[in-house]
């Protein structure tokens, strides 16, 4: 019974954390993906050197805002091991990188003195580097200040971790919320530490591509994405480039579908998750209604799921939408010469989570059961098939998956692409 529990508990624990990845990908990512998008965009046109700066280091704060979130969404779509099978790493390298964020024209000036023998598992490195940004960056917002220092110091069996600015001092009736303290308090509790806030006089302390040769005809594009600011950074990207000519614009895999059968572009870029029919399903009616169709996926994620279920359904290439420009220029370049084109890293994603035996058709839609919740004897009612005949497809789906129980069963499904329960 209680292992029952344990495994009801896991499950749930899991889909709350999927809920919490898909409200990530689908408020915050696409955010950060429309403004870097439009950003690149405006990048191009006349601009003072001083403005050219501006716009470089906000599409540099987009950049690792966007890859900060990918990390955050793997995490929360993985399952944390448990901290014991981490070994302990040094925390001052990764505090000069926290600390790296501070804009260069930054008229603040920023010293670390960091102990060099502080060792934490990394998890744990994580939580306080973030804790040191949201501190810097109250620094420069709130405080206006113009010299920060950041200290981490051996405390016994402890450490502390001090970032002290000339700025000025908290509001009156602030001091206990606002200005990120809270965020920074509750990271650190979640550690088993705590963060504490002094004030003296004059300071406080805190817890594009190369012009187009000849084309006789622009490729025409379908843009397929349920953001209209993504839409139009997309626009504004490829509208500076002669080789290509959006024709339409979709805001759901279903509009796609239909507007490709209508307009038959020469390219279509989809996006993954959208309403009333995701990319992966368009792809494969688009392929369905026409083989020679190319699409090439266009998404915020870099989940192996995504990434494989797309291949499979017949897009000749997978991009993030963040891609630097000369990529996306190879990668339409390479698709409407007939090849297929998968950067460096995404291959490295899909090559470690698509490992180990091929499961049968019979065992997919098992696993596909599995999903669900079915137990053993539901699903030989659901397939038509014994229920020992059923107990032999999961034990034979456990050894060709490497697992041990259903819960991880479907978790590693969703890693491979083989289910998709955020659909």
């Amino acid at each position: 019974m209680t292992s029952l529990a344990d495994d009801v508990l896991v499950t749930a624990l899991h889909q709350e954390r999927l809920r919490v990845a898909r409200n990530l990908h689908d408020l915050v990512l696409q955010d950060l993906t429309a403004v870097l998008l439009q950003l690149r965009a405006a990048s191009r046109n006349p601009c003072t050197d001083s403005q050219s700066g501006y716009l470089g280091q906000a599409t540099s704060a987009a950049e690792q805002g966007l890859a900060s979130a990918r990390k955050l969404l793997r995490e929360l779509r993985c399952e944390r091991p448990a901290a014991r099978s981490y070994g302990c790493v040094a925390l001052a390298p990764m505090l000069h990188e926290a600390a790296s964020f501070v804009p260069r024209s930054s008229e603040a000036s920023v010293l670390c003195e960091f102990s060099e023998g502080i060792e934490q598992p990394p998890f744990v490195c994580d939580e306080v580097a973030l804790v040191m940004r949201e501190a810097l960056s109250n620094a420069l917002r709130h405080a206006q200040a113009r010299e920060i220092v950041c200290e981490l110091l051996p405390q016994r069996d402890m450490f502390e971790l001090r970032v002290s600015d000339d700025g000025r001092g908290f509001l009156p009736g602030r001091r206990n919320g606002g200005y990120g303290l809270r965020g920074m308090s509750e990271r650190a509790a979640l550690l088993g530490r705590r963060t504490g806030r002094a004030q003296r006089s004059g300071q406080r302390h805190h817890g594009a591509p190369a012009p187009p040769t000849r084309i006789m005809k622009p490729v025409s594009i379908l843009l397929v994405d349920d953001h209209p600011l993504v839409r139009l950074g997309l626009a504004m990207l490829l509208g500076h480039d002669a080789r290509y000519d959006v024709v339409a614009e979709a805001s759901n895999g279903q509009e796609a579908v239909e507007a490709f059968l209508r307009l038959r572009p020469d390219l279509v870029l989809m996006d993954v998750m959208m309403p009333v029919m995701n990319g992966i399903d368009a792809t494969r009616l688009i392929r369905s209604a026409d083989p020679h169709a190319r699409v090439v996926i266009l998404s915020s994620s870099d989940g192996e799921e995504h990434i494989y279920r797309g291949l499979h359904a017949g897009a000749s290439a997978y991009l993030l939408k963040d891609a630097p420009e000369q990529q996306v220029s190879e990668c339409l370049a390479a698709v409407m010469d007939g090849r297929k084109f998968i950067p460096a890293a995404i291959s490295a994603r899909l090559a470690a989570g698509v490992g180990g035996e091929r499961l049968s058709p019979r065992e997919q839609d098992i696993l596909c059961h599995l999903s669900k919740g079915l137990c053993n004897k539901l699903i030989a009612r659901a397939t038509g098939i014994a229920e020992g005949t059923v107990k032999c497809h999961v034990r034979n789906i456990f050894s060709k998956m490497g697992v041990s129980t259903r819960t991880e069963a479907v978790r590693e499904a969703m890693k491979r692409g083989l289910i998709d329960l955020s659909a």
